[in-house]
């Protein structure tokens, strides 16, 4: 668990993530996870970020849904879709399924409440890798964010033993 006590800090944008975070949260909490799907799918995406100091603890490779010819994320919130949906997920209990460990995803808003009937989940994939590659290796979800085995579990530390409750998806 060494990386998960490690702080990396971005504060540019840590504390753009920050004031996004504080924006879409109501309740008063420390540190989230933060899925940034406007970056490149081949750069880090998916943070731990502590909001009370702006500081991003962790980070991974994050698949998303369906993309544009462009490569660029789609977000829906239909059923069927397989595109990302934008909004704040409430993390739910954690269950073993096709990929393993994952953990079920509630969506809050208007643009992620089907999150559930969707069967969106956090969960790992083998094949994305634990860092940025030069080659673009990095397929679709069917809507789910979904990391790096060893970045899972990296979350999973966070959600069992840091009490991390939400994921903010943008």
């Amino acid at each position: 668990m060494a990386s998960c006590q490690t702080k990396h800090n971005f504060s540019k944008e840590a504390k753009q993530y920050t004031i996004k975070a504080k924006q879409q949260l109501k309740d008063s909490v420390d540190v989230i996870f933060y899925a940034d799907l406007s970056r490149d799918r081949n750069d880090y995406r998916f943070f731990v970020l502590n909001i009370r100091d702006s500081v991003i603890l962790d980070q991974g490779l994050c698949l998303n849904g369906k993309r544009d010819n462009n490569g660029n994320a789609i977000f829906s919130n239909k059923i069927g879709s397989k595109c990302s949906s934008k909004g704040v997920y409430k993390i739910g209990q954690k269950y073993t399924g096709k990929f393993g460990k994952a953990f079920k995803l509630h969506g809050l808003d208007s643009t992620n409440s089907n999150a559930f009937t969707r069967c969106v989940v956090l969960h790992s994939y083998a094949g994305i890798p634990k860092s940025p590659t030069v080659i673009n290796v990095l397929g679709v979800s069917e809507g789910c964010p979904t990391v790096n085995p060893d970045f899972l579990e990296n979350l999973a530390y966070y959600i069992e033993n840091r009490n991390v409750k939400y994921l903010i998806i943008n």
